[in-house]
């Protein structure tokens, strides 16, 4: 597909479907942020988990290790 340079940046001859990619871009980056804040965030859980619902360090680290791993399977086909 041959783009044009119009002011600086690249625009599609046809137009079509910049619109909608645009969106999937900006939702993709937003995803990948709530996950990295969600891995930085967690330590803020663990003691209200282990004091409220009675649960161990390691039972209240479980769904941060299932995130983390998740996380790094799905960024290796992601790119």
């Amino acid at each position: 597909m041959k783009t044009i340079f119009q002011n600086d940046v690249a625009v599609s001859e046809t137009g079509a479907g910049l619109k909608e990619r645009r969106w999937t871009v900006l939702l993709g980056g937003f995803l990948l942020s709530l996950m990295g804040g969600m891995a930085y965030s967690w330590g803020s859980f663990v003691i209200p988990l282990t004091q409220g619902w009675g649960w161990t360090t390691a039972q209240a680290n479980l769904p941060f290790t299932v995130m983390i791993i998740i996380f790094a399977l799905v960024m290796i086909p992601g790119g």
